[in-house]
């Protein structure tokens, strides 16, 4: 995929190695550029900077990580550099779109992006689940290593 801008160059590669399980790249490509242009006709702006602005959404900043504590496991919030936030966005705008009930998975890849600009997809209540069980599990941020 061509893309000036080196982020979303990297975003959407990444976005389109993340969504290839079994088979081959270029196809893989295709079907993000596909996802793309049909959400191009859907916004009717351009799709790279709907892209990353869904992931600037999704990314978030804190993460749960479980440290066993005299034989008690506390879920402990810990703060995620900004790599680690854009790739963690990425797999749950992937996550979720494998999940939804679409046909084909342009759709799928055009919808999620959508929703999530409009903040009602599963990526975002993902996200803000996370951020609530850090905010519940504040009590233990001196645990942190």
């Amino acid at each position: 995929m061509r893309v000036k801008n080196k982020t979303i160059s990297f975003l959407t590669l990444n976005f389109c190695r993340l969504l290839l399980k079994f088979g081959n790249k270029s196809r893989s490509e295709d079907t993000v550029r596909v996802g793309f242009s049909v959400l191009k006709k859907i916004k009717k702006q351009y799709p790279q900077p709907l892209f990353v602005s869904a992931i600037d959404i999704v990314k978030p900043f804190c993460e749960i990580k479980r440290i066993k504590i005299s034989g008690t496991n506390h879920k402990v919030p810990i703060e995620v550099i900004p790599s680690r936030q854009k790739i963690l966005g990425l797999r749950f705008l992937v996550a979720n779109t494998i999940k939804r009930s679409e046909r084909s998975i342009t759709k799928r890849i055009s919808n999620e992006i959508s929703d999530t600009l409009s903040l009602s997809s599963q990526s975002v209540k993902n996200c803000d689940e996370i951020h609530k069980v850090a905010e519940v599990n504040k009590v233990y941020i001196q645990y942190r290593n």
